[in-house]
């Protein structure tokens, strides 16, 4: 979704993941928080309309083109790289005609190529802040044409420069941060935390929480995403390696009612797929489970359930590549040893990243982020 965001008489650009504001998933969620953010600081926020379809694929390739012979070819070089430049650059000089008195762009999605667009913004004498969900090089986004028989290295690599361009970052995790700031990329955390509304329903939540043994495990998903599968491939082995779990298992979210032919239903009755669920639902199973399942393979990004579960007040059983710095909210959780956690629980909950907003906001008052 592409906003406009006005402050007196300052102007920014905000391009955020999500598409609907009322969904319930973590990438919104995520967006939501940003939005919130330059709300409450007093930014007055308008969507507006995407950049019209480029008038042919050859325009396309051209800008691409143009693009790359301005500022580096995106890697791996090809057709899929030149479409990706060309539609950043049709798209940037469409949004200078019809604001020309930006001063500068908030970019959440990095994906696919997207992150080139912030050499031609800077072109343009325009800020480029990015909040990215992910290092995009960094997750199991197996078959895109960024990933393509690549090795993690070898992504980054290619995507370094890209970031080293930005006139600011901030994570979702600290590792993230890390990550970057290790390789020469000033970059500063800015941890998830549940905007105003979904907090209000987490605390009820927390408030009304009756864990049942007959209920037992809740394991959510959005089992479409490729980190979620490969999770579910870790799961998969957990579960014959450690044994059926000592109380049932409910499987929720979209793509779950295509995991029957993975499990042997006939061989294991704790395992019930639920499907995809309504969110008076989902409430139900947040206030029934003993905890959350989830099993994480390395990647980027932070899962927002994770905080979720931390303010709802659900214990998580799980990895610690599921949890990462949130471990310490956690405790006798962790799948190890063989054996499954038998009296996982909350011990903390999120902080709010005050700091790193306030540092958000400097950024876009003409500040820059110290190194």
């Amino acid at each position: 979704m592409l906003l406009i965001a006005n402050k007196k008489e300052r102007q920014w650009l905000v391009f955020v993941i999500c598409q609907d504001p009322a969904n319930s998933s973590g990438a919104c969620h995520r967006s939501r928080q940003l939005l919130e953010i330059l709300e409450v600081a007093g930014w007055n926020l308008h969507p507006v309309a995407d950049p019209t379809p480029p008038p042919s694929r050859w325009a396309t390739l051209g800008a691409g083109l143009d693009a790359a012979s301005r500022h580096g070819p995106l890697l791996p070089f090809g057709i899929e790289s030149l479409r990706s430049q060309g539609h950043g650059g049709l798209a940037v000089a469409e949004l200078l005609k019809r604001y020309p008195r930006l001063e500068g762009v908030i970019i959440e999605g990095t994906g696919y190529g997207a992150l080139a667009s912030v050499a031609i913004w800077k072109a343009h004498g325009r800020r480029t802040v990015m909040v990215p969900a992910n290092i995009e090089s960094l997750a199991p986004n197996t078959g895109t044409w960024t990933h393509r028989r690549r090795d993690v290295a070898r992504r980054f690599a290619d995507e370094r420069p890209w970031w080293a361009m930005a006139d600011a970052i901030f994570t979702i995790s600290p590792e993230e941060s890390w990550w970057l700031q290790l390789h020469g990329i000033t970059a500063e955390p800015l941890p998830y935390h549940p905007p105003s509304d979904v907090r209000r329903r987490l605390e009820a939540i927390r408030q009304n929480r009756q864990p049942d043994t007959e209920f037992g495990y809740l394991w959510l998903a959005d089992f479409r995403n490729p980190a979620n599968q490969e999770g579910l491939s870790r799961m998969l082995k957990v579960l014959r390696e450690y044994g059926a779990p000592p109380h049932p298992i409910q499987v929720v979210g979209i793509g779950s009612d295509k995991l029957r032919d993975r499990f042997d239903l006939g061989q294991n009755q704790s395992i019930h797929i639920r499907g995809e669920v309504s969110d008076m639902e989902l409430q139900h199973c947040h206030e029934r489970c003993l905890a959350q399942l989830i099993v994480h393979p390395p990647s980027s990004g932070m899962l927002t359930r994770v905080v979720d579960a931390a303010f709802a007040g659900i214990p998580i059983v799980g990895n610690s590549m599921a949890l990462k710095s949130y471990q310490h909210l956690f405790m006798d959780n962790l799948l190890i040893e063989g054996s499954w956690p038998t009296y996982p629980r909350v011990i903390g909950a999120p902080q709010h990243p005050r700091q790193a907003e306030a540092s958000l906001h400097a950024v876009m008052a003409g500040d820059l982020l110290q190194p």
